[in-house]
């Protein structure tokens, strides 16, 4: 059998490719993504550190309880991102409220390494201030990751982001 035999035999469909338009979060919802993040990460930290602290003898005035309580908040900090986005998909409880989420800059899910580093990259002093810079926030530019509105965004799947 020649080869144009076997292609004749063969039922080509052409169909379209699935259009894919993601439209990034507007600094407004990040904004609030931050404040509803750092409210409950408040909590979270108050809750942790009532804990730590009254199973231990401690005193406020020492200098090493103090460095105790900021390593455990930023322990706290990176945790509450790295788990909320590698276990809700990208979301955090505030990406979920403002309907954002976070992918690799090629669009394809952020694996939990890059939400790790994502997440290290947020506790840098200053950082939040990296919004007025003309790359963008340091913890989606050097983890080239990316935050997506996700009701404006165009996707093939809608489901596969909510």
């Amino acid at each position: 059998m020649e080869n144009n035999e076997i292609l004749d035999n063969v039922n080509f469909n052409e169909t379209e490719a699935p259009t894919v338009y993601l439209e990034l979060a507007s600094n407004t919802k990040r904004f609030l993504n931050l404040l509803i993040d750092g409210f409950i990460l408040r909590f979270i930290i108050m809750f942790v550190a009532l804990l730590v602290f009254s199973t231990i003898q401690s005193d406020p005035s020492d200098i090493s309880d103090r460095l105790y309580g900021i390593l455990l908040t930023l322990f706290c900090h990176v945790m509450y991102y790295w788990l909320c986005e590698s276990f809700l998909e990208g979301r955090t409880l505030g990406k979920l409220i403002t309907g954002t989420k976070v992918l690799s800059q090629d669009g394809s899910p952020a694996r939990p390494e890059v939400i790790f580093t994502r997440s290290l990259i947020r506790i840098i002093p200053f950082e939040v201030f990296s919004i007025f810079s003309t790359n963008g926030l340091w913890h989606d530019d050097w983890s080239e990751t990316m935050v997506i509105d996700i009701n404006k965004s165009d996707l093939p799947d809608k489901n596969q982001l909510v």
